[in-house]
């Protein structure tokens, strides 16, 4: 791996943990370094870089103050991805509030433009992005997750929770409805 590549994956995780770079800018600069997705392991503290070759690169991260929960709450991702959006909060107090609502690790795919969250059970959550410097955040879509029992599919689709996904579009594009496989 190219030590220039490395080197933007390292400064892309120091400037997350210190507050300095946002996440549309931490997606620019690692798209444009020719990274395809990542992994942030909030219980390891580390991050893992790939590219489309299959190369991967690992990253410390600062460690969360908070034990993630038992229960994964998609809400309460939801609830703190909405915050991080709207610049409530910075990305230190995001992790932490991601891993009190049950979420152990992230990836993001650069290339699929989608940010999965997942708890201890492997429930998951979702959140659709574009790469566009002209973000607007605040489309929210909602999900069901799919049926187990086929033969029942109606029945289980009534009584299935529910995910919250944050589709964040170009200011000029008008809201729609974002479809998200689990």
């Amino acid at each position: 791996m190219q030590a220039d590549v490395v080197k933007v994956m390292q400064e892309c995780t120091d400037a997350s943990d210190q507050e300095r770079i946002s996440f549309p800018e931490v997606v620019t600069k690692l798209m444009q370094a020719g990274v395809e997705r990542y992994h942030a392991d909030l219980l390891r503290a580390e991050k893992i870089y790939y590219l489309p070759s299959g190369e991967s690169h690992l990253v410390s991260a600062a460690p969360v103050d908070v034990i993630p929960a038992i229960a994964f709450a998609a809400d309460g991702v939801a609830a703190a991805v909405r915050a991080i959006q709207q610049k409530q909060i910075e990305y230190r107090k995001f992790c932490e509030r991601i891993a009190q609502a049950g979420c152990v690790g992230y990836m993001v795919s650069l290339a699929g433009r989608r940010a999965v969250y997942y708890g201890r059970t492997a429930t998951v959550t979702s959140n659709l992005f574009l790469s566009q410097p002209d973000w607007t955040y605040g489309t929210t879509a909602v999900r069901s997750r799919p049926c187990i029992n086929a033969a029942a599919s109606t029945a289980c689709l009534k009584s299935a929770s529910l995910n919250v996904v944050t589709t964040i579009l170009p200011k000029s594009s008008r809201p729609v409805a974002a479809s998200a496989a689990s």
